[in-house]
C-alpha cells in the first residue's frame, strides 16, 4: 500500500515545524492579506539574495530571474494594498454611491499605472482629512519611482524575468548586460521604506475614522 501524499491538504497533520496556516477565516481572507502575500515574495526573493551574496548559492545566474521576479510582484502587491486600504479609507468618508466607486482598484500589472494611482489616492485621502503635506511625492518616493521607472523600461508587462522569449520568439533582456545582485537588493530594500511609513499613517488614521464613526470596513 502505498503512502499517499499530496500537495496541498485540507487537513492538518500536526506537523508543527513544518505546517503553515493559510490565512484564511471562515474562508474569508484578512483584511490584511494583500499585505502578507507582499511581503511573502519580498521576504524570498530577501532570503535568495543574501545567499547569493553570501556564496551560498552555486546556480546564481539561474536565481537572478526568480529573485527580480519575486521583487517586482512585491511591488505590483504592494502598491494594490496601498491602493486597496485608501480605498477604504476613502469609502469611510464617502457616500454609499461614491463608496462603490471607490472598492475597485487596478488589475493590471503596470507598475508605473500602478504607482500613479496609488499616489492619486494617498493625496486624495490626505486632503480629505485635511494632512495635505503628509504625502510628498519627492521627498517620500523619490527613491521608489526611479525602481519603478527602470521596470518601465526592461519589464513594462511582468513577462522578461518569467519568460525567455516574447510571443515572436524575442529574448526578452535584449537591452540588459550585467544585473548587480547586491545592488538590486539595496535599491529595493532602500527605495520600499516609504511603504512600511505609508501603511502605518493609513492605519492610524483609517482606527481613528472608524472610532469617529464608530463602524468597521
Amino acid at each position: 500500500m502505498s503512502n499517499k501524499r499530496i500537495l496541498f491538504s485540507q487537513t492538518p497533520k500536526k506537523d508543527y515545524v513544518n505546517d503553515i496556516e493559510i490565512l484564511m477565516g471562515n474562508k474569508n481572507p484578512p483584511d490584511n492579506i494583500w499585505g502578507v502575500y507582499a511581503d511573502g515574495y519580498k521576504e524570498a526573493a530577501n532570503l535568495i539574495c543574501e545567499q547569493i551574496i553570501n556564496n551560498r548559492v552555486l546556480k546564481k545566474y539561474a536565481m537572478i530571474y526568480p529573485v527580480i521576479y519575486l521583487y517586482r510582484h512585491y511591488l505590483e502587491l504592494q502598491f494594490k494594498n496601498i491602493i486597496i486600504l485608501t480605498n477604504k479609507a476613502l469609502s469611510l468618508l464617502s457616500t454609499q454611491d461614491e463608496s462603490e466607486k471607490e472598492m475597485k482598484y487596478p488589475s493590471n500589472h503596470n507598475l508605473l499605472n500602478l504607482y500613479e494611482v496609488c499616489l492619486d489616492n494617498l493625496k486624495k485621502f490626505a486632503i480629505k482629512i485635511e494632512e495635505p503635506e503628509a504625502i510628498n511625492e519627492q521627498e517620500d518616493f523619490s527613491e521608489l519611482k526611479k525602481i519603478i521607472q527602470e521596470f518601465e523600461q526592461y519589464d513594462k508587462f511582468s513577462q522578461s524575468f518569467r519568460y525567455p522569449t516574447d510571443q515572436k520568439n524575442n529574448f526578452n533582456l535584449q537591452k540588459i548586460d550585467i544585473i548587480n545582485i547586491k545592488n538590486v537588493y539595496d535599491m529595493i530594500n532602500k527605495g520600499t521604506e516609504a511603504f512600511d511609513g505609508i501603511e502605518s499613517w493609513l492605519d492610524a488614521r483609517i482606527d481613528s475614522i472608524k472610532d469617529y464613526l464608530n463602524c468597521d470596513i
